[in-house]
């Protein structure tokens, strides 16, 4: 728990400074927009000086964003998911192997309770717990991100507002009111558009996830069977069966595809 949290800490911290260098890098490259619109103006003694000395600046400041922050994240919140998923895989592999043959009776269910045997058990131990780990530290970074950034953002909004003509009631903060309407009517906008796409986007991979472990198991239960399946010649049933269960796949990832490029 203490190298997670370790780890959760520093992810953190890196996207801190990469929301920071953001706006380092918003200002840095309105600096060279400014140098370059300047170029000819008498008070600019220095203009190609001034020039490269901003772009120099950007450029170290992409390096930095990129190479440094967002990269070392990348490196721990991977090693983060890793070591999740490597945990969460130990509890279920201890839940399965327990003395009460818990991976036997899983696969049968119970016809007298009721309770339906869950479906593609290695499935959910080797992809689903692998997708929720990564989704799951990949949502929070996002938030984390968002909420760094307008912190920062709006801090710099509001040390360069200026006065706004017809707001002069706002005072000095009238660009800063502006730009945080607009923020105030976007965000939530698109957030309601995204939380429709991604119920959509869920239940698709979901059955995604279904479509493609019913056609691994039908293929690993053939291959454990190919002796019976050639001494019966059953292969143009089971290639009947390949084709049907093939179908829901192909059918499911086109869905995804239309979602994911609208």
């Amino acid at each position: 728990w203490k190298e997670a949290w370790t780890l959760t800490f520093v992810i953190a911290a890196l996207t801190a400074l990469s929301s920071k260098a953001g706006v380092w890098f918003a200002v840095a490259l309105g600096e060279l927009g400014n140098s370059i619109a300047f170029l000819h103006d008498a008070a600019n003694t220095h203009p190609l000086q001034t020039i490269l000395t901003n772009a120099g600046i950007l450029v170290l400041l992409v390096i930095l964003k990129d190479a440094g922050f967002t990269g070392v994240r990348n490196l721990v919140s991977t090693t983060l998911h890793r070591k999740w998923r490597g945990w969460l895989d130990n509890q279920f592999n201890q839940a399965l192997l327990d003395g009460n043959h818990t991976h036997f009776h899983a696969q049968h269910g119970s016809a007298a309770s009721g309770i339906v045997a869950p479906d593609n058990i290695d499935q959910r131990i080797q992809e689903s717990i692998k997708d929720m780990t990564g989704g799951a530290i990949g949502l929070a970074m996002g938030v984390l991100g968002v909420a760094t950034s307008l912190y920062f953002i709006g801090e710099n909004l509001i040390g360069s507002s200026v006065e706004v003509k017809g707001l002069e009631f706002l005072g000095g903060y009238g660009t800063a009111v502006l730009a945080f309407l607009a923020v105030a009517i976007y965000v939530p906008l698109n957030t309601w558009i995204a939380v429709k796409l991604g119920r959509l986007l869920e239940r698709l991979n979901v059955r995604m996830q279904q479509a493609e472990g019913s056609y691994r198991s039908e293929l690993i239960t053939f291959l454990r069977r190919s002796f019976h399946v050639a001494a019966s010649h059953g292969e143009d049933v089971q290639k009947s069966m390949h084709d049907r269960l093939y179908v829901d796949i192909d059918k499911t990832w086109g869905r995804l595809n239309i979602v994911n490029t609208s």
